[in-house]
Parts: C-alpha cells; structure tokens; sequence
C-alpha cells in the first residue's frame, strides 16, 4: 500500500463518524480512497484515476464542509501533500498543461466557491508561486527530494546574468562559465579558475531590474553532472551569500557549525536554500566560497544557483452570481 493510499484509508471510516453524509458524498469520497491505492507519486501518470475522483469531490456539492469534513475528521493534509508533490512534479519537468489542472483543483477548493475564468486563472497563478516559493519548504517536508525543489523553483526564475571571479579553462567542448549555473541542467557547472583550493573565489547572480526583489537563492554545490564529477572536484563546504553591493556582509551557510547537521554534508548534491533579510531587498547576489572539501582536481564547482523572487499579491475570486 502506498503512503497516499494507507493515509487515505481513514476516509470510508470517518464517513461513518460524521453520520448522515449525503450518498453522492459517501460514494465521491470513497472513489478518492480507492484510487489512491494506486497512485504513486514517483510515477506521476499512475496518480491519474486519484486526481480525476479528487477533481469529482471539488465539484461534487454534497461535499462542502472545509477540508472536506464530511470525508474525514481533520485536515485532509496527506491529500495535500499528495497533490502538491504532483504539481511541483509537473512544474519543474516543464509539463505546464498538468501543472494547471491539480492547482485550479486546490484553488476551486480553498476558495470555496465557483469563480470566473479570469479569476481563477489569477488564484491559480498565486497558487503555482506559493509552491514555487515553497519548495525549499516541501523538500524539508519530504514532499519533495532536494533536487526536485530545485527544478520547481528553476521553472519559475526570472531572467539572470552570473559572472564570476575567475573561471576553469574549457575542456575540449566542456566550458565552466559563471552562466552555467543559470541554465538548469547538472551536466554543467561554473568552475573557478584560480591556482590552488579555489576559497574567496565568487559568483555573482543580477537578476532582471523588473522583476521583483531576491526572496533566497537555492545553491547546488559541487559538479552534480555524476558521482564521479562530484567527487573528483572540490566541493564548497561553506558559502557566504550577500548583496553585491556589500560582498562582505551577509548570510554565511557552513553545515559543519550546525549542531542539526550530521556529517558527511558532501555525500551527494544537495541544494542549500540561502535566504535574505526583508530589508535587502537585493537584484544582485554573491556567493562566495570561504571553505572546501578537497579533491583530486582542485577546482571548486557550483553546479545550480537559482533566484526565487519575493511572492505577488494574492488573487482575488469574486462569488459568482447565485451563490
């Protein structure tokens, strides 16, 4: 039984404890547990039965306690994370025309009520950056692997220019320039160039003037392209991530001061989430390496730094008439 599936188990039972549920209710309620057990949400497409009868119990309005109490006592939060996992999932493979479904889903619930088209596009907009947004949160969770996050996050950066202070020669076709960490991939990284452990060297991240201030930057240290590539470069084992324009102060990340973390911290790649003061409110970033984990290369690889933007204002759903 899948973890979406024995989560959902509760809800034929809780149909009982909350006595006289509506049959159409019962029926639509018990289709969702059903079908989770056979959603996994490794394998996105077999969740596709599970998100059809969730789509039946968002319409079905038998249903319309919050949370959907008449299904079972409580948050229905295991639901949640079931479909904000799917949804990141979609976000960050860049299959837009699925990603939209799940979410108008949960906006049509959250908001409680029918809404117009334009409406509902722009909650749903709101919606897609709250996961966006929260994807270093997700992964925390377990909703999502770090890498995962990643990808969700890269889906909705804002344009972005790196340079960097010093960077590896090319290998043949292989370059090591500082735009690498902004195209979203792992088979690249920005290499630094300078002889010896590669500590002080820096990148710098400016995103476009338009777009709305840096909320945090998720950094993938290390050359993630394959095992052997990550171990075969230094890895920076500490970061100092400030405003461009302050390079000195700023947030320092070193796993190896944390008594939450538990060595190895460079076993694998793993993303760093770096967040900002409110005030900042900074377009242009550096991160510089202040320690590394040495290696057989000596050159010192960011793989990913991706810049996720200050959220926008919630959307708003007008009740539509006859409600």
């Amino acid at each position: 039984m899948t973890p979406v599936a024995a989560a959902l188990g509760v809800l034929l039972s809780a149909t009982r404890i909350h006595g006289a549920v509506p049959p159409t209710c019962q029926r639509t309620c018990a289709a969702v547990a059903q079908t989770a057990e056979g959603c996994d949400t490794d394998r996105p497409a077999s969740c596709d039965a599970f998100v059809a009868a969730y789509e039946r119990l968002v319409r079905d309005h038998s249903c319309v306690s919050p949370g959907f109490a008449e299904c079972q006592g409580g948050p229905w939060e295991f639901t949640t994370r079931a479909l904000t996992r799917l949804q990141a999932l979609a976000i960050g493979e860049g299959r837009a025309a699925q990603a939209p479904r799940v979410l108008r889903l949960r906006a049509m619930r959250a908001l409680g009520h029918p809404c117009t088209a334009a409406a509902l596009d722009e909650e749903l907009m709101r919606s897609w950056g709250d996961v966006v947004s929260h994807a270093a949160m997700l992964a925390a969770e377990g909703v999502l692997t770090g890498l995962e996050a990643l990808k969700a996050e890269r889906a909705r950066a804002p344009r972005a220019e790196a340079r960097a202070s010093s960077t590896l020669a090319a290998y043949g076709s292989i370059t090591y320039e500082a735009k690498n960490v902004l195209d979203g991939s792992l088979e690249t990284a920005w290499c630094e160039g300078k002889a010896g452990s590669g500590v002080d060297e820096w990148i710098e991240v400016s995103i476009d003037p338009a777009a709305p201030p840096l909320h945090h930057i998720t950094v993938l240290p290390g050359y993630a392209k394959t095992t052997e590539a990550f171990r075969r470069n230094d890895r920076p084992i500490a970061l100092r991530v400030a405003p461009c324009d302050a390079p000195d102060a700023g947030v320092v990340w070193d796993p190896r001061s944390s008594p939450d973390q538990e060595p190895p911290w460079d076993a694998r790649p793993s993303p760093v989430r770096l967040s900002f003061e409110p005030r900042t409110r900074a377009r242009c970033v550096r991160v510089t390496i202040l320690a590394v984990v040495p290696s057989a290369e000596a050159d010192a690889c960011i793989t990913e730094i991706v810049p996720v933007v200050s959220s926008g204002k919630p959307g708003s759903c007008p009740v539509a008439a006859g409600r």
